[in-house]
Protein backbone atom coordinates (compact mmCIF):
# COMPACT_ATOMS: atom_id res chain seq x y z
CA UNK A 1 0.00 0.00 0.00
CA UNK A 2 1.37 3.40 -0.99
CA UNK A 3 0.86 6.00 1.70
CA UNK A 4 0.78 9.75 1.18
CA UNK A 5 3.77 11.42 2.78
CA UNK A 6 4.37 15.14 2.46
CA UNK A 7 1.63 15.69 -0.14
CA UNK A 8 -0.25 18.98 -0.19
CA UNK A 9 -3.30 20.19 -2.09
CA UNK A 10 -3.60 23.69 -3.49
CA UNK A 11 -7.34 23.36 -3.97
CA UNK A 12 -9.82 20.77 -2.71
CA UNK A 13 -13.56 20.34 -3.17
CA UNK A 14 -15.12 18.17 -0.47
CA UNK A 15 -18.76 17.08 -0.38
CA UNK A 16 -20.80 14.20 0.93
CA UNK A 17 -21.69 11.06 -1.00
CA UNK A 18 -25.35 12.00 -0.65
CA UNK A 19 -24.76 15.39 -2.28
CA UNK A 20 -22.61 13.93 -5.06
CA UNK A 21 -25.15 11.21 -5.80
CA UNK A 22 -27.92 13.80 -6.01
CA UNK A 23 -25.98 16.24 -8.21
CA UNK A 24 -24.54 13.69 -10.64
CA UNK A 25 -27.12 10.87 -10.40
CA UNK A 26 -24.57 8.39 -8.98
CA UNK A 27 -24.71 5.67 -6.34
CA UNK A 28 -21.46 6.06 -4.41
CA UNK A 29 -21.19 4.34 -1.02
CA UNK A 30 -18.37 4.67 1.53
CA UNK A 31 -17.18 3.33 4.85
CA UNK A 32 -16.54 5.90 7.64
CA UNK A 33 -12.77 5.83 7.08
CA UNK A 34 -12.93 6.17 3.27
CA UNK A 35 -12.98 9.03 0.79
CA UNK A 36 -13.78 8.93 -2.90
CA UNK A 37 -11.44 10.83 -5.25
CA UNK A 38 -12.13 11.49 -8.91
CA UNK A 39 -9.65 9.74 -11.21
CA UNK A 40 -8.78 13.00 -13.04
CA UNK A 41 -6.55 13.94 -10.08
CA UNK A 42 -4.12 11.06 -10.85
CA UNK A 43 -3.48 10.64 -7.13
CA UNK A 44 -0.74 7.99 -6.68
CA UNK A 45 -1.43 6.98 -3.06
CA UNK A 46 -3.86 4.66 -1.31
CA UNK A 47 -4.35 6.96 1.67
CA UNK A 48 -4.73 10.67 2.26
CA UNK A 49 -4.36 12.82 5.38
CA UNK A 50 -6.89 15.64 5.69
CA UNK A 51 -7.10 17.80 8.81
CA UNK A 52 -4.96 15.31 10.68
CA UNK A 53 -7.14 12.31 9.83
CA UNK A 54 -6.07 9.45 7.58
CA UNK A 55 -8.56 8.08 5.07
CA UNK A 56 -8.38 5.25 2.57
CA UNK A 57 -8.75 6.55 -0.99
CA UNK A 58 -11.18 5.03 -3.49
CA UNK A 59 -11.14 6.21 -7.10
CA UNK A 60 -14.23 6.86 -9.25
CA UNK A 61 -14.16 7.81 -12.92
CA UNK A 62 -17.71 8.92 -13.72
CA UNK A 63 -18.30 11.77 -16.17
CA UNK A 64 -19.31 14.84 -14.15
CA UNK A 65 -21.54 17.70 -15.30
CA UNK A 66 -21.27 20.12 -12.38
CA UNK A 67 -17.58 19.92 -11.49
CA UNK A 68 -14.35 20.61 -13.39
CA UNK A 69 -11.84 18.29 -11.74
CA UNK A 70 -9.03 18.15 -14.28
CA UNK A 71 -5.71 18.94 -12.59
CA UNK A 72 -3.84 19.84 -15.80
CA UNK A 73 -3.99 23.55 -14.93
CA UNK A 74 -3.76 23.35 -11.14
CA UNK A 75 -3.90 20.83 -8.31
CA UNK A 76 -7.65 20.85 -7.69
CA UNK A 77 -9.00 17.64 -6.14
CA UNK A 78 -12.56 16.45 -5.72
CA UNK A 79 -13.11 14.33 -2.59
CA UNK A 80 -16.35 12.68 -1.54
CA UNK A 81 -16.91 12.08 2.18
CA UNK A 82 -19.14 9.26 3.47
CA UNK A 83 -21.53 11.52 5.43
CA UNK A 84 -22.17 14.98 6.88
CA UNK A 85 -20.60 14.04 10.20
CA UNK A 86 -17.24 13.34 8.58
CA UNK A 87 -17.46 16.51 6.48
CA UNK A 88 -18.31 18.70 9.49
CA UNK A 89 -15.55 17.13 11.57
CA UNK A 90 -12.96 17.95 8.90
CA UNK A 91 -14.22 21.51 8.50
CA UNK A 92 -14.24 22.06 12.26
CA UNK A 93 -10.59 21.02 12.52
CA UNK A 94 -9.64 23.42 9.76
CA UNK A 95 -11.45 26.25 11.51
CA UNK A 96 -9.69 25.68 14.83
CA UNK A 97 -6.78 28.10 15.05
CA UNK A 98 -4.67 25.87 17.24
CA UNK A 99 -4.38 23.33 14.44
CA UNK A 100 -2.16 25.74 12.52
CA UNK A 101 -3.49 24.98 9.04
CA UNK A 102 -2.50 27.58 6.46
CA UNK A 103 -5.73 27.48 4.49
CA UNK A 104 -9.13 29.03 3.95
CA UNK A 105 -12.47 27.24 3.83
CA UNK A 106 -15.34 28.32 1.60
CA UNK A 107 -18.66 26.64 0.92
CA UNK A 108 -21.02 26.42 -2.04
CA UNK A 109 -24.70 25.59 -2.12
CA UNK A 110 -26.23 24.48 -5.44
CA UNK A 111 -29.93 24.00 -6.10
CA UNK A 112 -32.27 23.74 -9.06
CA UNK A 113 -34.97 26.39 -9.44
CA UNK A 114 -36.84 24.52 -12.22
CA UNK A 115 -37.65 27.66 -14.16
CA UNK A 116 -36.69 29.57 -17.29
CA UNK A 117 -33.71 31.92 -17.66
CA UNK A 118 -36.01 34.89 -17.06
CA UNK A 119 -37.34 33.21 -13.94
CA UNK A 120 -33.82 32.60 -12.65
CA UNK A 121 -32.95 36.29 -13.07
CA UNK A 122 -36.18 37.35 -11.33
CA UNK A 123 -35.46 34.91 -8.50
CA UNK A 124 -31.95 36.37 -8.13
CA UNK A 125 -33.37 39.92 -7.93
CA UNK A 126 -35.62 38.86 -5.06
CA UNK A 127 -32.98 36.86 -3.20
CA UNK A 128 -30.04 39.26 -3.35
CA UNK A 129 -31.60 42.00 -1.18
CA UNK A 130 -32.04 39.40 1.55
CA UNK A 131 -28.35 38.44 1.61
CA UNK A 132 -26.65 41.67 0.52
CA UNK A 133 -25.77 42.54 4.14
CA UNK A 134 -23.67 39.37 4.38
CA UNK A 135 -20.38 40.34 2.75
CA UNK A 136 -19.18 36.76 2.45
CA UNK A 137 -22.35 35.49 0.74
CA UNK A 138 -22.79 35.70 -2.99
CA UNK A 139 -25.57 34.34 -5.18
CA UNK A 140 -25.39 33.91 -8.95
CA UNK A 141 -27.96 32.14 -11.11
CA UNK A 142 -27.00 29.84 -13.97
CA UNK A 143 -28.56 32.22 -16.52
CA UNK A 144 -26.33 35.10 -15.37
CA UNK A 145 -23.23 32.93 -15.41
CA UNK A 146 -24.15 31.77 -18.90
CA UNK A 147 -24.47 35.37 -20.14
CA UNK A 148 -21.08 36.28 -18.66
CA UNK A 149 -19.41 33.28 -20.26
CA UNK A 150 -21.05 33.97 -23.62
CA UNK A 151 -19.90 37.60 -23.45
CA UNK A 152 -16.31 36.61 -22.77
CA UNK A 153 -16.02 33.54 -25.01
CA UNK A 154 -18.06 35.20 -27.76
CA UNK A 155 -15.39 37.86 -28.15
CA UNK A 156 -12.68 35.23 -28.44
CA UNK A 157 -14.83 33.26 -30.89
CA UNK A 158 -15.33 36.30 -33.12
CA UNK A 159 -11.62 37.13 -32.96
CA UNK A 160 -10.70 33.54 -33.82
CA UNK A 161 -13.12 33.37 -36.75
CA UNK A 162 -12.03 36.77 -38.06
CA UNK A 163 -8.28 36.07 -37.86
CA UNK A 164 -8.73 32.50 -39.10
CA UNK A 165 -10.75 33.68 -42.09
CA UNK A 166 -8.28 36.47 -42.81
CA UNK A 167 -5.26 34.15 -42.76
CA UNK A 168 -7.12 31.52 -44.77
CA UNK A 169 -8.01 34.01 -47.50
CA UNK A 170 -4.42 35.26 -47.57
CA UNK A 171 -3.03 31.72 -47.80
CA UNK A 172 -5.44 30.76 -50.58
CA UNK A 173 -4.72 33.89 -52.62
CA UNK A 174 -0.96 33.49 -52.25
CA UNK A 175 -1.15 29.82 -53.25
CA UNK A 176 -3.49 30.53 -56.16
CA UNK A 177 -1.40 33.30 -57.68
CA UNK A 178 1.78 31.28 -57.09
CA UNK A 179 0.28 28.43 -59.11
CA UNK A 180 -0.85 30.80 -61.85
CA UNK A 181 2.61 32.38 -62.11
CA UNK A 182 4.23 28.94 -62.16
CA UNK A 183 1.76 27.94 -64.87
CA UNK A 184 3.07 30.69 -67.13
CA UNK A 185 6.64 29.66 -66.30
CA UNK A 186 5.89 25.98 -67.09
CA UNK A 187 3.94 26.77 -70.24
CA UNK A 188 6.95 26.85 -72.55
CA UNK A 189 8.34 23.59 -71.14
CA UNK A 190 5.00 21.79 -71.51
CA UNK A 191 4.63 23.06 -75.10
CA UNK A 192 8.09 21.72 -75.95
CA UNK A 193 7.20 18.37 -74.39
CA UNK A 194 3.96 18.25 -76.42
CA UNK A 195 5.97 18.70 -79.60
CA UNK A 196 8.12 15.70 -78.73
CA UNK A 197 5.11 13.43 -78.06
CA UNK A 198 3.66 14.27 -74.62
CA UNK A 199 -0.12 13.83 -74.87
CA UNK A 200 -2.71 16.03 -73.20
CA UNK A 201 -3.76 13.38 -70.67
CA UNK A 202 -0.21 13.15 -69.33
CA UNK A 203 -0.07 16.94 -69.13
CA UNK A 204 -3.29 16.93 -67.15
CA UNK A 205 -2.02 14.24 -64.77
CA UNK A 206 1.28 16.05 -64.21
CA UNK A 207 -0.37 19.41 -63.57
CA UNK A 208 -2.96 17.82 -61.31
CA UNK A 209 -0.27 16.10 -59.23
CA UNK A 210 1.65 19.34 -58.82
CA UNK A 211 -1.41 21.33 -57.78
CA UNK A 212 -2.64 18.60 -55.41
CA UNK A 213 0.65 18.59 -53.50
CA UNK A 214 0.68 22.37 -53.43
CA UNK A 215 -2.72 22.48 -51.73
CA UNK A 216 -2.62 19.29 -49.62
CA UNK A 217 0.76 19.89 -47.96
CA UNK A 218 -0.49 22.89 -45.89
CA UNK A 219 -3.44 20.79 -44.64
CA UNK A 220 -1.18 17.85 -43.76
CA UNK A 221 1.40 20.03 -42.01
CA UNK A 222 -1.25 22.04 -40.13
CA UNK A 223 -2.99 18.84 -38.96
CA UNK A 224 0.33 17.42 -37.76
CA UNK A 225 1.14 20.62 -35.86
CA UNK A 226 -2.32 20.63 -34.28
CA UNK A 227 -1.93 17.01 -33.16
CA UNK A 228 1.37 17.77 -31.41
CA UNK A 229 -0.07 20.98 -29.90
CA UNK A 230 -3.16 19.18 -28.55
CA UNK A 231 -1.95 18.99 -24.91
CA UNK A 232 -1.24 22.74 -24.85
CA UNK A 233 -4.56 23.56 -26.54
CA UNK A 234 -6.40 21.42 -24.01
CA UNK A 235 -4.76 23.18 -21.06
CA UNK A 236 -5.55 26.59 -22.55
CA UNK A 237 -9.21 25.71 -23.09
CA UNK A 238 -9.50 24.46 -19.52
CA UNK A 239 -9.36 28.14 -18.53
CA UNK A 240 -12.67 28.58 -20.38
CA UNK A 241 -14.24 25.57 -18.68
CA UNK A 242 -13.84 23.09 -21.55
CA UNK A 243 -12.60 19.84 -20.01
CA UNK A 244 -14.01 17.31 -22.49
CA UNK A 245 -11.54 15.55 -24.77
CA UNK A 246 -14.42 14.30 -26.93
CA UNK A 247 -15.70 17.82 -27.67
CA UNK A 248 -12.20 19.17 -28.34
CA UNK A 249 -11.17 16.31 -30.64
CA UNK A 250 -14.51 16.52 -32.46
CA UNK A 251 -14.10 20.27 -32.94
CA UNK A 252 -10.56 19.88 -34.24
CA UNK A 253 -11.67 17.16 -36.66
CA UNK A 254 -14.50 19.39 -37.87
CA UNK A 255 -12.07 22.27 -38.47
CA UNK A 256 -9.75 20.00 -40.46
CA UNK A 257 -12.66 18.80 -42.61
CA UNK A 258 -13.90 22.37 -43.14
CA UNK A 259 -10.50 23.65 -44.28
CA UNK A 260 -10.01 20.58 -46.44
CA UNK A 261 -13.29 21.35 -48.22
CA UNK A 262 -12.27 24.99 -48.72
CA UNK A 263 -8.90 23.94 -50.11
CA UNK A 264 -10.59 21.35 -52.36
CA UNK A 265 -12.81 24.03 -53.92
CA UNK A 266 -9.83 26.32 -54.53
CA UNK A 267 -7.84 23.37 -55.85
CA UNK A 268 -10.51 22.64 -58.44
CA UNK A 269 -10.46 26.22 -59.64
CA UNK A 270 -6.68 26.45 -59.61
CA UNK A 271 -6.15 23.13 -61.39
CA UNK A 272 -8.48 24.22 -64.17
CA UNK A 273 -6.69 27.57 -64.60
CA UNK A 274 -3.22 26.00 -64.39
CA UNK A 275 -4.10 23.36 -66.97
CA UNK A 276 -5.55 25.91 -69.39
CA UNK A 277 -2.34 27.97 -69.09
CA UNK A 278 0.17 25.16 -69.65
CA UNK A 279 -1.91 23.60 -72.41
Amino acid sequence: MKKAEGSTFTGTTLLTAEAMNGLENLSLTLEPNELYLHEAAHYPYDTVVIAGETFNVKIFDNELENFMVDTEVGEIYLFVAPNKETLNRILQKYEENEQGYDTSVTGSVIWNTNTSAEGEMAYADKLRPLIEKEAIVNYQPRAEMREEWYAMTGGFLFLGIFLGGLFTIGTILITYFKQVSEGYEDRTRFQIMQKVGLDKEMIRDTSRSQVVWMFMLPIIVATTHMAFAYPILYKMLLIFGLNSHVILIGSMAGIVVLFALIYWVIYRLTARVYYSIVQ
